[in-house]
């Protein structure tokens, strides 16, 4: 690495953001990091650890299964095939078409709100944001707690001055065991 202040480490937990590829190869932008993959692999080195998906290289550092197999889906009303689903460390927006995320774009909001707890915070898709084409549909990715406990999962779609477009609220017995294809 060139000199200042260290980039976080590439193997650092819950990090979306390698920095070690681009210092060492100038690259413009950094290397995005998730806890999951779109097919399965065992861990890096291994045969099979490193593939291409849709024109996407994947570096499996730890074996996985296909994150489309292990998760909870509930649909989106007004939305026609659109779903948000939870898996072992990620939440995903599945639609016909990936989601929008440039920093002009509509953002996307979801708070995990349950009445215990005080406050939640609110998860901006157009940060750290991984789409994943899957055959028809598209599968836009975002890291979620590690133990993700709530009553009711809140969808909000906020123009680009903030103004609400819509807003729904799912109930946590709305998500229901689904495998995408």
């Amino acid at each position: 690495m060139r000199g200042g202040i260290a980039s976080w480490s590439s193997f650092h937990g819950g990090n979306p953001s390698i920095g070690i590829f681009r210092e060492l190869y100038n690259l413009p932008d950094y290397t995005a990091s998730l806890p999951a993959s779109p097919r399965a692999c065992p861990a890096f080195p291994a045969s099979g650890s490193a593939f291409m998906h849709d024109g996407i290289a994947y570096v499996c550092l730890e074996a996985f299964k296909p994150f489309a197999q292990d998760l909870k889906c509930a649909s989106l009303s007004g939305t026609a095939g659109e779903r948000f689903c939870l898996g072992p460390n990620i939440i995903l927006h599945v639609g016909p078409t990936c989601l929008a995320t440039d920093r002009g774009d509509p953002a996307l909001l979801v708070a995990f709100r349950d009445d215990r707890q005080k406050s939640s915070f609110d998860w901006d898709f157009r940060i750290a944001n991984f789409p994943v084409r899957l055959g028809s549909v598209c599968a836009t990715l975002a890291l979620a707690p590690d133990k993700l406990t709530f009553e009711t999962l809140e969808a909000t779609l906020r123009g680009p001055d903030g103004t609400p477009i819509w807003q729904q609220e799912i109930p946590a017995t709305a998500f229901v065991t689904t495998r995408l294809p």
